[in-house]
């Protein structure tokens, strides 16, 4: 049996990566460190990252791996341009919040007007999701709406591809490992059955099927719903249509480009 003066050692290991530099020393100083936690901790673990709660698996999701370890690493760009540009009443919408790190911390940066929608299919996620959600409950302003829908093209039930490895990499478009039915709706008809009827800022990460999700919503939606900033993985690879193109054709322009993500600004206003 793991001592729980075992697992208070183990945060003060996050803590200690967390503080790391921001250079390859620190990087191999805060990996030496997880390795050290995955061999000793009782998992899950509880800690803080950014001064939210969370319950960590570590195990198999390499986002928590990263961003409890070395937050600085996990979309700091894409996350700090959103909240940045965010009013304290701002709607943001997660497609694909894993266990709720995009979701809590623009959370963390809204007020009372706030409203966060947080769309999860998978059922494991999903309930790690709603862990950590109510872990910082007590302490945001912001409204949460968590959804345990996938974002398609149309009303459907559909497979789930699950990766038994990483839970990130769970996806609708690529087929291999385990497999569970999902509820996928189109998001124009979800954002509408929420009474939404602006969005501030839209994160979207849901490994190859981005393009089912955005082409028809941006093909149907007012101009008025459109969101101000989108976060999108670099999925275009596996897009069966030229999203790219469209996002751009729709009237917004690439603020910032990393390995995994591009950042768009709407600049029609």
């Amino acid at each position: 049996m793991i001592s729980d003066s075992t697992n208070r050692f183990s945060r003060r290991l996050i803590s200690f990566a967390q503080s790391m530099p921001r250079n390859w020393f620190g990087q191999q100083l805060a990996q030496l460190a997880r390795k050290l936690v995955l061999g000793i901790a009782d998992l899950p673990i509880r800690c803080q990252v950014d001064g939210l709660n969370f319950e960590f698996h570590i195990s198999d999701n390499n986002s928590e791996k990263k961003y409890g370890f070395m937050p600085w690493r996990f979309d700091l760009v894409e996350r700090n341009m959103l909240v940045k540009a965010m009013p304290k009443d701002a709607v943001f919408v997660d497609i694909g919040a894993n266990v709720g790190i995009y979701t809590l911390y623009v959370a963390s940066h809204l007020g009372a007007g706030g409203r966060v929608i947080s769309f999860e299919p998978n059922p494991s996620a999903y309930q790690r999701l709603s862990t950590n959600v109510a872990l910082n409950e007590a302490a945001l302003s912001a409204d949460i709406s968590l959804l345990q829908l996938g974002v398609s093209d149309k009303d459907e039930i559909v497979e789930l591809y699950l990766d038994d490895g990483n839970l990130g990499s769970s996806s609708l478009v690529m087929e291999s490992g385990n497999q569970t039915r999902i509820e996928c709706k189109p998001l124009l008809s979800v954002l509408q059955s929420q009474g939404v009827e602006q969005i501030h800022g839209l994160k979207i990460d849901i490994e190859g099927a981005e393009d089912m999700a955005l082409t028809p919503f941006l093909q149907q939606a007012p101009t008025s719903l459109l969101p101000r900033w989108i976060v999108i993985e670099n999925s275009d690879h596996l897009w069966k249509t030229d999203l790219t193109t469209l996002i751009l054709a729709s009237g917004f322009c690439l603020r910032h480009k990393s390995r995994m993500n591009s950042v768009y600004e709407y600049a029609q206003d």
